[in-house]
């Protein structure tokens, strides 16, 4: 419940966000010495599951999130003004004691997807020894991580996804150099070395990612917005209801909030707890099933997408350092670091709204004599 000013209580909306990560790890290195070479290789492989019957978890409003604000005098039958004066309308204090919310708003739907994702990385180095005065040690490193394709959640939601981590294919790729550096002391008394070194460092993200793209496909969950209104015990189609005495638009966050519902049992409503059953597989919200019933319910899917040319952030070190011993315990160090990050990941709201638009197509519509109560 969110009464703006006074109290937001109850069930945090916005969770919970679980994930249980099951992992198999195995590694192993070989060292191998030959002269003034000192050779490693190395493999990793790694088996993360997600399998586990709440192994994933995206639980957005699926708790029921009611919203109260203030309504004008005329939202209740009365005049706005008499005489010149307006009257006064209700607190947001005042529609929680009505029952009367703004709006409604609760997640519907199954978001846990398990999966395994695999990755495994390998490497070689070489630290070589040129002579007592400089040693240079160099390697590279290569990871490569293959996820799963899933099935769409429903036939209409018909574009399959994929918790893509780098790149379009299964196999996602990512090369990983090892830190490369020479060390070097001119003088050969070791009081004094200079260290350069240079590297490739790439980003690991989050599983999450994977996941949300995944959960949040715009079919296993949605979103039921609902707003105010005067409630109806009607609600729903029902023999009343197509005979004109109601309308099933009526099953508005008033109706719900105030549990006066004529449930059928594909609603799934929980009266005493104000809201749906968001796991009921059966239930007119979930799997699109509203969309074959033919009822006009305000569903807004969503979708958390990762971008068909996601690439692994990574950055470039450089470093130079001197060094040089002064006495005993003693040393002055002097030296220089440079990094630049490239294809660093952000989040981006790519359907967002353009004010400037909406305002200009009301202009439109308006010159064109359309009623703004027009859809």
């Amino acid at each position: 419940m969110n009464i703006p000013g006074y109290a937001y209580f109850g069930r945090e909306p916005y969770s919970t966000v679980d994930r249980i990560e099951r992992r198999f790890e195995f590694t192993d290195n070989a060292t191998v010495v030959r002269g003034h070479h000192t050779f490693k290789v190395g493999a990793d492989f790694n088996l993360i599951q997600l399998r586990s019957a709440k192994a994933q978890i995206f639980e957005l409003d699926f708790g029921g999130d009611v919203n109260f604000g203030g309504f004008s005098a005329s939202t209740f039958g009365f005049p706005d003004s008499i005489a010149g004066i307006s009257l006064p309308g209700t607190t947001g204090l005042q529609s929680y004691g009505l029952g009367i919310p703004t709006s409604y708003i609760q997640g519907i739907g199954n978001s846990n997807s398990p999966f395994d994702n695999i990755p495994m990385g390998f490497f070689a180095q070489d630290n070589w020894v040129l002579n007592p005065h400089l040693t240079i040690n160099y390697g590279v490193r290569y990871d490569v991580e293959i996820s799963p394709l899933f099935a769409p959640a429903t036939a209409v939601n018909a574009p399959r996804s994929r918790p893509r981590r780098c790149g379009r294919h299964s196999s996602q790729l990512q090369g990983c150099r090892s830190p490369n550096w020479i060390a070097w002391d001119p003088a050969g008394n070791k009081k004094t070395v200079i260290r350069a070194g240079f590297g490739i460092f790439y980003d690991h993200p989050l599983l999450a990612t994977a996941f949300d793209a995944v959960t949040a496909d715009g079919g296993r969950s949605v979103q039921l917005l609902s707003t105010g209104g005067t409630p109806s015990a009607c609600g729903l189609i029902t023999a009343a209801c197509a005979n004109g005495l109601d309308s099933p638009a009526n099953l508005n966050g008033s109706s719900i909030f105030q549990g006066v519902l004529n449930a059928l049992p594909s609603m799934f409503y929980l009266p005493n707890q104000q809201r749906f059953d968001p796991l009921a597989m059966g239930s007119l919200f979930a799997n699109q099933n509203y969309l074959t019933a033919g009822f006009p319910l305000p569903i807004l899917p969503f979708t958390l997408p990762l971008a068909k040319n996601f690439k692994y952030g990574y950055a470039n070190q450089a470093n130079l350092t001197i060094e040089r011993e002064i006495a005993g315990s003693w040393k002055f160090s002097l030296g220089a670091q440079r990094t630049r990050g490239v294809h660093l990941n952000r989040p981006q709201d790519v359907n967002s709204t353009d004010p400037h638009l909406l305002a200009q197509n009301a202009f439109n519509a308006a010159a064109s004599g359309l009623a703004s109560a027009t859809p």
